[in-house]
């Protein structure tokens, strides 16, 4: 005859046996898998600075002049043929990426001119490398290293924009 107390604890010990088990199954199902977003579907193209809506999804841009703003971490990005990327005027893009990272024959990303502004007429230019103006024309703006100096119509040494940021891994806005 099997005593009660027996019974009770060959239960339990398949019970705490099962648990782990039990628990990676349960995670595995509350996991949703990555959503495929096409940012061109979205208003304006545009995934704002802040937006996290679209964290852990692939991120398509497919057919459109797409923008992401600010720091995002997504499963994929792919850039196909024909679309281009970038980052709003005076905003930083900042992505990681979990898996892979396509950009398709004829795609772009591009952040050429994205930076602060110049100066105009006699006035520095924005940004902590700003380049400084002059009596004519004014010096470079800098940025992981100085801009260029330059003589002013009177013959003054104009000063160069001072350097910032990191030559190798830039991540500030030029100036």
């Amino acid at each position: 005859m099997i005593s009660q107390r027996r019974l009770t604890r060959i239960p339990l010990f398949f019970v705490l046996l099962l648990l782990p088990f039990l628990t990676l199954w349960q995670l595995r199902a509350v996991a949703a898998p990555a959503a495929l977003v096409n940012l061109c579907s979205l208003p304006g193209a545009i995934i704002a600075n802040g937006d996290f809506s679209f964290e852990g999804d692939d991120i398509v841009v497919s057919g459109c002049q797409g923008e992401i703003n600010g720091t995002h971490s997504f499963n994929s990005l792919t850039v196909a043929s024909g679309s281009l990327l970038r980052h709003g005027d005076v905003m930083t893009m900042s992505l990681t990426i979990a898996s892979d990272v396509t950009v398709e024959t004829g795609a772009v990303i591009d952040v050429s001119s994205r930076g602060y502004a110049g100066g105009q007429a006699q006035n520095p230019g924005q940004g902590p490398g700003g380049g400084l103006n002059g009596d004519g024309p004014g010096g470079g703006g800098g940025h992981g290293g100085n801009g260029g100096g330059r003589r002013d119509f009177f013959g003054n040494y104009v000063q160069y924009g001072p350097a910032y940021g990191d030559v190798h891994r830039p991540v500030t806005l030029g100036s």
